[in-house]
């Protein structure tokens, strides 16, 4: 779980609390600098649709704090939710790698802030 969150979208700060390490410390520095520049921070009211399935962004959301639902809808529409995600765990890595479309809806469950990477 992540206990330091985005001060001032500083990403190089963000610690793992069991390992301590830096997150995305293994990235050489100068992807580590472009990824820092690009990053800001944004906040959502409840219920605000944060990303829809088949979206093509590529970006990382880390959550300082609120909470968001993960669900996706079937070939014959029917809704089904996977998980909340709280404050200190991220979403939005799958597509970051594979550059794939979103394969999942994140909304808003209440007031949520994020830095998007």
């Amino acid at each position: 779980m992540l206990t330091r969150l985005f001060t001032d979208c500083d990403i190089l700060t963000v610690m793992h609390e069991e390992a301590q390490e830096t997150l995305l410390s293994a990235l050489p520095k100068s992807v580590q600098r472009t990824l820092q520049a690009e990053a800001y921070s944004v906040k959502y009211p409840a219920k605000a649709h944060i990303l829809d399935q088949e979206d093509r962004s590529g970006d990382v959301f880390y959550i300082h704090y609120g909470r968001v639902r993960v669900t996706l809808y079937t070939e014959h529409g029917q809704k089904l939710s996977f998980t909340d995600i709280t404050a200190g765990q991220s979403f939005g890595e799958v597509s970051a790698i594979d550059s794939m479309p979103r394969s999942a809806n994140v909304v808003t469950l209440e007031q949520t802030s994020v830095t998007r990477i």
